[in-house]
């Protein structure tokens, strides 16, 4: 049964809402009129989310971000007056999935929550099936772009979520709904994983393929990214290439063979659940040459920082011999025991 979340600090827009869509078969229409009930309606994330462009405590864009973070397969639809092109532009941009005019809501309205209906019952349905998988690999082969770091570790996030945040056993599989008590990672976990992924891809772009020198960014921060940019398009650093392999596994060690087998699922989470590997082609260096960037005359500079994220936030963090590769591994907890 479809369930629409109402967004509107005026109690009669929200009642003009329901009596517009009364008749649609099977909605149950809820309600939130200021930032602390639409938050707390995301605990138990609705089908589709309808909000007023301007509420006292949160406005339009900050309402769609909140969902496009919270529950990202969750469409977003604004209710906007004319004089607002500007805010409805935002929260469009920032990944609303339509609009109505008020003035239009009788005659747009039911039209365009039918339409999201069909995208939020088809983006369910993806996304039960993403969170089947046992185990994920992705190989890439990513150019000298500093642009590429964001979509990357996004990726990694999505395969993270899909495969190590999944009912605890086979047992939910066969259900309809998902188990309320999952295993794997939690929302802090998955932060850190990013972030150490990403300090790990920066390095590898800024200071191993454009062969940087963070001390650099210490001093001059924008004649440091400056450079990046020139040579970003010259030779032979923008002939380097990123090679990034992300395995995730729903239980066991990701890079062995039968992680998916029923015997193997059967069990407790056990061993690394996750392992990135990134490599650039840079000259590599020595990781023990660093300072200590836990000092407390280093904490603040950028040599070391990106490196001690990493290795405080992942369980293994390893260079080869060489120092142009790093292997990650972070391991999940079981039971639903995560912090």
């Amino acid at each position: 049964m479809p369930r629409l979340l109402v967004v509107d600090d005026r109690e009669s827009d929200r009642q003009k809402v329901a009596r517009l869509l009364v008749d649609l078969p099977d909605v149950t229409i809820e309600e939130a009129s200021d930032r602390d009930s639409f938050l707390a309606a995301l605990e138990n994330p609705p089908d589709i989310v309808l909000t007023d462009l301007h509420l006292p405590d949160i406005d339009g864009p900050s309402v769609v971000e909140a969902v496009c973070e919270r529950c990202p397969y969750v469409p977003v639809v604004l209710m906007t007056r004319h004089g607002l092109k500007d805010e409805a532009v935002a929260a469009l941009k920032a990944g609303a999935a339509s609009f109505v005019l008020k003035k239009d809501l009788k005659s747009q309205l039911k039209l365009t929550v039918m339409q999201m209906i069909v995208v939020a019952v088809e983006r369910r349905r993806q996304d039960r099936l993403a969170r089947c998988h046992t185990r994920q690999h992705r190989v890439l082969d990513l150019p000298t772009d500093p642009d590429i770091i964001g979509p990357t570790v996004r990726l990694a996030k999505r395969m993270v979520e899909e495969t190590a945040a999944v009912p605890a056993g086979p047992r939910g599989l066969d259900k309809q709904e998902y188990e309320p008590e999952l295993i794997g990672f939690s929302e802090t976990d998955r932060l850190r994983i990013g972030v150490a992924l990403e300090e790990a891809l920066t390095n590898a772009v800024y200071h191993g393929n454009l062969e940087l020198d963070s001390e650099m960014r210490d001093h001059d921060e924008a004649r440091y990214y400056s450079l990046a940019r020139e040579r970003a398009l010259l030779r032979p650093y923008s002939q380097r290439r990123v090679r990034i392999e992300l395995t995730v596994a729903r239980t066991g060690d990701p890079c062995q063979a039968g992680a998916d087998d029923l015997d193997v699922l059967r069990r407790p989470p056990s061993g690394p659940n996750l392992r990135f590997y990134v490599e650039d082609q840079g000259a590599g260096f020595d990781p023990a040459s660093l300072p200590d960037p836990t000092d407390p005359e280093n904490l603040m500079k950028a040599h070391g920082r990106g490196l001690l994220l990493v290795r405080t936030f992942m369980d293994e963090a390893t260079h080869n011999a060489k120092g142009n590769a790093i292997t990650l591994i972070k391991t999940a907890k079981g039971d639903g025991d995560t912090e």
